[in-house]
């Protein structure tokens, strides 16, 4: 009977830690501790109960970023005429279970390998702090090499790439 009420501990141990992990912020302290209640051999009920297991949830890293796409279907495309600014926008979102530092970089491929003749010019990234699509007076222009954005759990940010 013993051996079954360690296996009922330990599965119960795995559970919380599993549930924890995809629902729980990191750093939270999880505590669990299992009783039993049998009756023995000699017919005579008895209750035991394990030790204490502290888990503490580990931080889990996720990013979303939309819309997304490949270079042979992209999630955007623009026209505009030669030395004209465009503008694309961004949706970053931390789906991680802690607060983060996402860096953001715009890479652009090399001329012919990502199918394209061109490469853009002045390139700045921009937070959309109203996720209106257009750069309104007062949003800051992210720096840095990269820029960043720290996002806690769950938010997101709205970021122009223009060039």
């Amino acid at each position: 009977m013993k051996r079954n009420f360690w296996w009922l501990c330990a599965i119960a141990v795995f559970s919380s830690v599993g549930l924890a992990q995809s629902q729980t912020p990191a750093g939270t302290t999880i505590q669990n501790q299992a009783s039993a209640r049998f009756i023995d051999s000699a017919n005579q009920p008895r209750t035991t109960t394990s030790n204490e297991v502290l888990t503490v949830v580990q931080q889990i890293y996720g990013l979303s970023i939309t819309p997304n796409g490949s270079a042979a279907v992209p999630g955007q495309t623009r026209t505009g005429l030669p030395g004209a600014p465009i503008y694309f926008s961004y949706t970053v979102t931390n789906t991680g279970n802690g607060t983060d530092t996402i860096r953001l970089t715009t890479p652009q491929g090399s001329t012919g390998t990502d199918g394209d003749s061109f490469d853009l010019a002045s390139l700045s990234l921009v937070r959309d702090d109203n996720c209106d699509g257009t750069i309104d007076p007062g949003e800051p222009t992210l720096s840095g090499s990269p820029a960043t954005v720290s996002l806690a759990m769950g938010a997101s940010a709205c970021v122009i790439v223009g060039g």
